[in-house]
């Protein structure tokens, strides 16, 4: 009778692995449908992602992907990059791409903390004060080149994204 019982736990157990096994292959095939069948903002919103506030505004799936929300004119309500902040910009840009600050465009920007005075940018071996710091990440252009840089909400802190 022991025996019989071994072998009945024994195909219970392998029951119970097997459920669980499938249950959570079932589960993975459903959130990878999930994340092929996002292909812009509107999918990324209507599945439940959260946006970020930002303009203009974005939804990231956990998968790492992220999506922009396409705008259409200007919006009112929109943030808008500090004076000092975007004259700074353009300073180091010119220096950067070797051309006039007058012929800097700011692409986009978008308003964020950074999480300490490197703007999260900290070098080997530099210090790097710890301070919870409002700024703009800073997306710029001039004779066709571009590049991307992080800035201090009053401009007094620069650093060019590699």
């Amino acid at each position: 009778m022991n025996k019989q019982k071994l072998i009945y736990g024994a195909i219970g157990l392998v029951m119970a692995i097997g459920t669980s096994l499938g249950i959570y292959f079932a589960v993975i095939a459903y959130q990878k449908s999930v994340y092929a069948s996002i292909k812009n903002f509107d999918d990324c919103v209507a599945a439940g992602y959260p946006i970020m506030e930002s303009y203009p505004e974005q939804c990231a799936t956990r998968d790492g992907k992220t999506f922009v929300r396409s705008v259409n004119g200007p919006n009112p309500s929109a943030p808008s990059l500090s004076e000092k902040a975007a004259a700074a910009v353009r300073t180091r840009a010119a220096l950067d791409l070797g051309t006039a600050a007058e012929s800097i465009t700011i692409v986009n920007f978008t308003e964020t903390t950074w999480p300490d005075g490197c703007l999260g940018l900290r070098e080997k071996d530099e210090g790097c004060i710890q301070i919870i710091l409002p700024g703009y990440r800073v997306q710029v252009a001039a004779s066709g080149k571009e590049a991307s840089y992080r800035v201090s909400y009053d401009g007094s802190i620069v650093r060019a994204e590699k």
